[in-house]
């Protein structure tokens, strides 16, 4: 009895500094009211939770605390597509400071390391100390990276 007490206040607590921290975090405006009275909802259901067992309304009570069962699942190999499609904008968008006539970039990447292993750049008129210069930053081969017009 006396842990479900201690578990009981120590939610109330978190949730009234976090309430607090958030509120003091937030720009001033409507958008500032209206989280604060959402937080502070959320700390008055915490409060009232357990009156619901006084009240025998157990079955309300989980079917409103409940969270929906859902099954997640991760995909291994969209999320490294995503990180290695991520990893060549990025580059792309690196390259086209440094010439803005790179139009693509398209990075051959090594199976077991997961580092690029080769490198296409496209564009037109693109200098030759471009490769070098590619080369030095991302750690290859000055022959492993072609320039395509």
């Amino acid at each position: 009895m006396m842990e479900a007490f201690t578990a009981y206040i120590k939610t109330i607590s978190a949730l009234t500094v976090f309430s607090v921290a958030v509120g003091l975090l937030m720009p001033k405006g409507n958008f500032r009211q209206y989280t604060r009275w959402i937080l502070g909802l959320l700390v008055l259901l915490a409060v009232l939770k357990p009156m619901l067992g006084l009240f025998h309304l157990k079955e309300m009570d989980s079917q409103f605390f409940a969270l929906p069962e859902q099954e997640v699942s991760y995909d291994a190999e969209l999320g490294e597509n995503w990180t290695r499609k991520t990893m060549e904008n990025q580059v792309l968008s690196e390259l086209q400071r440094q010439e803005p006539n790179v139009d693509d970039v398209h990075i051959a990447w090594n199976e077991e390391s997961g580092l690029p292993e080769e490198m296409e750049i496209s564009g037109r008129n693109l200098p030759e100390s471009l490769k070098e210069d590619a080369a030095k930053e991302y750690g290859m081969e000055t022959e492993a990276i072609t320039l395509v017009p």
